[in-house]
């Protein structure tokens, strides 16, 4: 069974009908059909073009000129722009050239920086895309600048002047890169200046020149595609390649920062998009594959495509920026030839986390990924094989960021992302466990007080909430309620886990569903499963789950813990390297398994697969769930999670408040919206399973108290059946 979204949960209380909300809107997963790009002999082409740059007449079809079209991504252009469209190819690579005619497209000899050699070929143009740029990480100003933003002037302009229908330009999101993680990027959050390198300062000068001549009422689309990788890249994936070779690819903080990269095949879908979407004119939009993977398994999976072992350098970040720094000031005040082994943003893009929200894209220019990583990958590795072959990689020896590895000290082997404080070890050593995610710290709250009493409304930090089923149990609701309650009948009732994609935070998971150790325990669990009987289908446990909607369980940086059963921590086993956040009981719970707790040693998580263990710290007094509940903490500190303890089926169990959608997440508070009147029926057995029935009870008339006050608040028990 596929996973739902949250889309319309059944919302009850004790002292009203059960009623359906919906709000959250339903959300696109990526299509990953895939449309392959084939070699160019097996495409239905146009008639073979001259390389004169005389156009066709073919009836029926639009003219595209595409800029920069002997380039990487401008190949990848005009091979999907000629089965629909008149490609004009506008470049200066001759050979490459000739092969762009052999596509079906008209190659068109020029320079987009030269009025004279290029005006003449946007005559009857629709549309253009503008791909063209010198796009390296070290050059002179006045390059970059003729290039970059003198030449996009000039498009622009002939644009206008030649009556275009629109202008696509391809920037690119390295106008974000800074010092620090970034997760979810939108588009608005581009900075007005960055200084990192003279690409990015001419891209983001380009940008501004695009908005002017939108001003003047030529109709443009800018887009941001980020890491560009496919058959036929002399950039990207060959530097990594060299580097791996001699004497190692530079890997910070164990390589488990996410970054997004994107097909080609993808951007090139992206602008053709782009040309005609309506709503998309003077807006800007970043392009991925929606696929945020760990930088250090995106490597692995590479290198083994093309047949290599990995070679890292773990070195310490702060000491490589340095080097870069001095190493960028040597090169510019004595103007050595050349680029430097090691620039500032090559080692940002290396350390930092940086994915993209590509949800603006998605929604209007309608963006569907037809081409998946993984695919891309592979396709890659083939590509490389055929040509270079397997072994030593050609040009190995060329100079490259790790020529300071005999200069810089190595970090140990499983370092920290960093040191904890003098404050953090203190507290270790007294036994508390203390907050932080490496360098997006978790902020306790440290003082009382949350949102206004009656304010439901949330700070923004939530992009997206999705609920994935993962497993299931079977019981006889005639064993566990008296009279009533659909006689015997049995009932499946689904583990679920939830998906929480937070602006700053990037992937966060509550509760992680069952996972197979299930059914490879000792006597303890055959019991449970004999009393609980549990199915799990294949492709079922959240780590398969994400990965069936294209999300790397490496993204998943924390996970939130409601209480330590079977069917909430047994996915723990599918992830490392995460921060848990969990109320101190339910973490015992995970030190000490036991039959009476229902937690059993096979689910334990391996050891050392949880970087840090959090546990919620200085509970509110002033926020409107304290009029409900005993205990509401601010989990980051900045709205987005509030954690709520509520007793009775377990221990320290934590139900969650998302005040961006709404939604509160109850846990197992009760074992459906259905049963909620059933709960006073309730057989002795299963009463003797909770922990405590009468805190039960009480939590659950606090849950429905809220919910009477507050009838816009969705309540989601974990076992709830949806219809």
């Amino acid at each position: 069974m596929p996973h739902s979204y949250i889309v319309d949960p059944v919302v009850v209380d004790e002292l009203m009908p059960i009623a359906r909300y919906s709000g959250v809107p339903e959300l696109q997963v990526p299509d990953q059909a895939g449309r392959k790009i084939t070699d160019g002999t097996e495409m239905n082409h146009m008639e073979k073009a001259q390389e004169t740059g005389n156009t066709e007449e073919l009836t029926g079809r639009q003219t595209i000129l595409v800029t920069g079209a002997t380039g990487f991504l401008g190949e990848y252009l005009v091979r999907r722009l000629v089965k629909a469209y008149r490609v004009r190819a506008l470049g200066r690579n001759r050979e490459r050239g000739r092969q762009l005619a052999a596509y079906g497209a008209v190659f068109c000899p020029g320079d987009f920086t030269d009025r004279e050699s290029c005006a003449a070929y946007f005559e009857g143009v629709d549309y253009v895309i503008h791909a063209g740029a010198l796009s390296t990480v070290w050059g002179k100003w006045e390059d970059f600048y003729r290039t970059n933003v003198a030449g996009t002037n000039l498009v622009a302009g002939l644009c206008l002047e030649k009556g275009i229908r629109r202008l696509v330009y391809v920037s690119s999101p390295s106008i974000y890169t800074g010092k620090e993680d970034q997760y979810c990027i939108r588009e608005d959050q581009a900075p007005q200046q960055n200084d990192l390198n003279y690409y990015i300062k001419s891209k983001l000068m380009a940008e501004g020149v695009v908005r002017r001549w939108n001003g003047k009422g030529l109709e443009t689309v800018i887009l941001r595609p980020r890491g560009l990788i496919g058959i036929g890249d002399t950039s990207l994936v060959p530097r990594l390649l060299r580097a791996n070779q001699k004497p190692g690819i530079p890997l910070f903080r164990e390589g488990r920062n996410l970054v997004d990269i994107t097909s080609v095949e993808n951007v090139a879908l992206a602008c053709e998009l782009a040309m005609k979407a309506p709503g998309a004119s003077g807006r800007v939009f970043n392009i991925t594959n929606g696929e945020p993977m760990a930088f250090g398994r995106i490597l692995e999976q590479f290198l083994t495509a093309i047949g290599e072992q990995p070679h890292y350098l773990r070195l310490p970040f702060g000491a490589v920026y340095a080097a870069a720094e001095g190493m960028e000031r040597l090169y510019r005040t004595f103007g050595l030839p050349g680029e430097p082994p090691l620039t500032r943003y090559t080692v940002c893009t290396l350390g930092y986390a940086q994915t993209m929200d590509i949800s603006q894209a998605r929604e209007i220019l309608g963006y569907r990924p037809e081409k998946t990583l993984a695919e891309s990958i592979g396709e890659y590795g083939a590509w490389w094989k055929g040509v270079h072959g397997t072994g030593e990689t050609a040009g190995a020896g060329q100079r490259n960021i790790a020529a300071l590895a005999g200069s810089i000290r190595k970090a140990p082997e499983g370092s920290p992302l960093k040191p904890p404080t003098k404050q953090e070890r203190a507290e270790k050593a007294a036994g508390r466990r203390y907050a932080g995610t490496g360098t997006q710290p978790v902020r306790q709250n440290r003082e009382a007080g949350g949102g206004k009493p009656a304010n439901l409304q949330g700070p923004g930090k939530i992009m997206e909430v999705r609920t994935y089923r993962c497993g299931s149990c079977t019981n006889n609701l005639g064993i566990i309620f008296r009279g009533g309650i659909s006689g015997w009948k049995k009932r499946r009732f689904p583990a679920r886990a939830m998906l929480i994609r937070h602006r700053e935070l990037g992937n966060i998971l509550y509760d992680a569903g069952y996972s197979r150790e299930i059914f490879r325990g000792g006597m303890a669990l055959r019991i449970y499963r004999l009393l609980n009987p549990v199915q799990l289908e294949t492709g079922e446990t959240i780590a398969e789950r994400l990965e069936a909607d294209g999300i790397a369980p490496e993204s998943v940086g924390m996970i939130l813990l409601s209480h330590a059963h079977p069917d909430h921590v047994g996915g723990l086993s599918q992830f490392s390297g995460y921060d848990l956040v969990a109320f101190e009981e339910t973490l015992e719970a995970l030190h000490h398994p036991g039959v009476r707790r229902l937690m059993f040693p096979a689910l334990v998580p391996p050891k050392g697969s949880i970087r840090r263990e959090i546990i919620p710290e200085n509970p509110l007094k002033e926020h409107f769930l304290c009029g409900y509940f005993e205990e509401v903490y601010d989990l980051f500190g900045d709205g987005s999670l509030m954690g709520v303890r509520l007793e009775g089926h377990s221990r320290g169990q934590m139900g969650l408040w998302i005040p961006d959608v709404s939604l509160f997440l109850a846990a197992d508070a009760c074992w459906g919206g259905d049963l909620v009147r059933a709960t006073n029926r309730m057989r002795l057995l299963p009463k003797l399973l909770q922990d405590n029935f009468a805190a039960y009870e009480d939590s659950l008339r606090r849950i429905c108290r809220m919910k009477r006050d507050h009838p816009r608040i969705r309540v989601c028990f974990t076992h709830q059946v949806w219809k």
